[in-house]
């Protein structure tokens, strides 16, 4: 294939254009041309950067141009996905060679087949205690060939090391500066070759990375805190809020500088082939996710947020980082998170844990994040202690350890119990770890590393790793291990990692031609909700909507007395039209349920709770499905009946298969043709 060429009808164009109706005329050199329908004079002639889709089935599609970005809305959430399969086409035509699975995809050239593709994620969480990260990162993090690597930190604001200064101060703080500016522009002169040949010493790029307050300037910036902060004191206010904001400030800007610093060292040492995906921070707690450059062209809908829980939900100490994005067509999450602190505060921990998942805005806004992506990871310092009741617990648990019982520890294992109990962290998946707890450690360089029993904390695996996926994703967890290699710290790093399926995109319309006359559609009959854990509460009728990125639109039932019993007619419930008839594509597909009340859903707390069913389970012939129904991670009961993928060339057959279903247009058009014969 050597030329590609595209014309769309868009309604409407926002920020860069007034709405008007347009043509986007997209050539084969890679470049949009925007066309008025009246005139056909070009409006505008720039070159896209990327796509963004946010919401399933809804038109609009956000691009990002060379010079800004624009919002556009096709007729159809299709002819929005028609298009982004012809970008992609054409990204495709410019490379100088398509040699990936997903590439040969999108340009129709493998078979129908072909849906997945694999990638190798790294994952690692370390608390640093609030100290300078190791300067040698070979001991924990691998170079190795992943496609991601996915960083959480905790309690990683730290100062940096000075080093020893000399006599005559200002002359070496002129010439430091000068050498660095050098070092970071990799420029040397015979000048810094003589001064090295004199006798100076000679600074590294080390010293550099760890002497950020040698920096004249910010030594300043030092000087103007600390007076600003004697005349504070001199002043004696006793405005309390004040000194908090004051502190809250300083606290952040060292977090940001810190996080500059993290980021440094692991570009540097990740090197050019990774490019970060996003970074997000909330004071000590940070989420910092890299991804291979030939991976980000396939990385989406990037968000980042965050939810403070320490002091009572205005500290951010505590609390939760997430960061979303899509891989091809796979939805990911991952959160880093610091939960409460100390043996005794269990219930707090599992409150913080909800508070979390309730409040994160990652993704669509009237769902809540257990019920919209394929896998979500929890990393983080998540504080779940060893718990034994007995007087000389920390002696005992130290014997098992040295014993090496860790079978006897994980059954003692506070997060363990509460995920097995289903208390919290439910359907989240951790295998019993086969290294010694991850806290807490003696920090003196002068000793050999050993557990403390400073404050009769418990040695425990405080460090952690989860994952929680929906039925039919694949995902296999290929190790989990620790680093005590690393002992800058009291906490010792941990690290897992994944071998993870992603749902290549639906390929473009061109290669179906064998296909294009099947008529496909998705019956769910049966269906009701049952083994509630508690009523739905004040509201006195509910009912279902039905959403996915594979459908048309959004699907309703009609309401229903939640007094009553709680289930449909099949007649009730709408035959649901597919984008595509490529079944391999649904079998990796969701339909994502929501139970709602009487009224309008502005956000995921209007709701009474979600479900997700695979469609898998129907595609050959009606199978019966039992799925739970949760609500920020709380399990509420299960959605059940039987799902039939239907997918035929027959008209009559399909026509016959949805009779009498609300909302099928193919039965509506099968109406009309009969009353246009009569």
């Amino acid at each position: 294939m050597t030329s590609f060429r595209s014309v769309h009808q868009v309604q409407a164009i926002k920020h860069g254009i007034k709405k008007k109706e347009v043509i986007i005329e997209l050539n084969q050199n890679f470049t949009l041309s925007l066309l008025s329908i009246q005139t056909l004079k070009i409006l505008k002639h720039t070159k896209p950067i990327k796509t963004y889709k946010k919401i399933p089935y809804e038109p609009k599609l956000k691009i990002q141009f060379m010079s800004g970005s624009s919002t556009f809305e096709f007729d159809s959430g299709i002819d929005r996905d028609r298009f982004c399969h012809a970008i992609d086409r054409l990204l495709l035509l410019k490379k100088p060679e398509v040699s990936t699975l997903r590439d040969k995809r999108k340009l129709g050239e493998n078979t129908l087949s072909s849906t997945f593709d694999k990638i190798k994620i790294f994952t690692t969480s370390f608390n640093m205690g609030n100290k300078p990260p190791p300067k040698n990162l070979e001991d924990w993090i691998p170079k190795k060939d992943f496609d991601l690597y996915v960083f959480a930190f905790q309690e990683s604001s730290y100062n940096r090391k000075k080093k020893k200064k000399k006599k005559n101060s200002k002359k070496d703080k002129k010439k430091s500066k000068t050498k660095n500016k050098e070092k970071l522009n990799k420029k040397k002169n015979k000048k810094e070759s003589k001064e090295e040949e004199n006798g100076e010493e000679e600074e590294s790029d080390e010293d550099y990375l760890y002497e950020e307050e040698e920096d004249e300037e910010e030594e300043e910036e030092e000087e103007e805190e600390k007076k600003h902060r004697m005349k504070s004191k001199t002043k004696k206010t006793n405005s309390t809020t004040n000194l908090e904001t004051e502190e809250i400030k300083k606290r952040q800007k060292k977090a940001k500088s810190c996080e500059k610093h993290i980021h440094f060292l692991i570009s540097n040492y990740l090197g050019e082939k990774y490019e970060p995906v996003a970074i997000h921070s909330m004071w000590e707690i940070r989420l910092m996710i890299y991804s291979k450059k030939e991976l980000l062209t396939e990385i989406s809908n990037i968000e980042s947020h965050h939810v403070m829980t320490g002091v009572e939900g205005f500290a951010g100490n505590k609390g939760g980082v997430g960061i979303s994005f899509r891989i091809d067509d796979t939805p990911l999450c991952f959160i880093g998170s610091h939960l409460a602190a100390h043996l005794e505060k269990l219930n707090q921990r599992n409150d913080d844990y909800y508070s979390i998942l309730a409040n994160l805005k990652n993704g669509v806004s009237t769902f809540d994040i257990f019920n919209q992506f394929h896998h979500i990871f929890f990393i983080g310092d998540l504080n779940y202690r060893i718990d034994i009741k007995r007087d000389n617990a920390w002696d005992k648990v130290y014997k098992m350890i040295e014993s090496r019982q860790f079978h006897s520890l994980w059954q003692a294992d506070q997060l363990n119990r509460v995920r097995t109990e289903r208390i919290a962290f439910h359907g989240f998946e951790e295998p019993e770890p086969t290294f010694t707890p991850t806290y807490k450690f003696l920090v003196d360089k002068f000793q050999t590393r050993r557990y403390t029993k400073s404050g009769n904390r418990i040695p425990s695996w405080c460090d952690r790793v989860l994952v929680r996926t929906l039925p039919f994703s694949k995902i296999k967890r290929v190790k989990y291990y620790c680093c005590p290699e690393i002992e800058s710290s009291d906490h010792i790093p941990v690290c897992s990692t994944f071998l993870l399926n992603t749902l290549l995109p639906i390929p473009p319309p061109q290669i179906f031609s064998s296909v294009v006359n099947l008529h496909t559609g998705i019956l769910l009959s049966n269906v009701q909700i049952s083994n509630l854990v508690n009523k739905l509460g004040s509201k006195n009728s509910c009912y279902l909507s039905f959403n996915s990125p594979l459908l048309t639109k959004e699907n309703s039932t009609p309401l229903i007395k939640t007094k009553g019993e709680l289930s449909w007619e099949n007649e009730e419930i709408p035959m649901l039209e597919p984008i595509t008839t490529n079944l391999d594509y649904m079998k990796r597909s969701y339909i994502f349920v929501a139970i709602k009340g009487k009224g309008s859903i502005t956000s995921a707390t209007d709701a009474y709770g979600w479900c997700a069913i695979p469609l898998g389970l129907g595609i050959k012939k009606e199978k019966k499905f039992q799925v739970e129904i949760t609500k920020f991670g709380k399990l509420i009961g299960m959605l059940e009946g039987s799902i039939r993928v239907i997918c035929t060339n027959d008209e009559q057959e399909y026509l016959e298969a949805c009779k009498g279903r609300l909302g099928s247009s193919k039965e509506k058009n099968g109406k009309n043709k009969k009353k246009s014969k009569k």
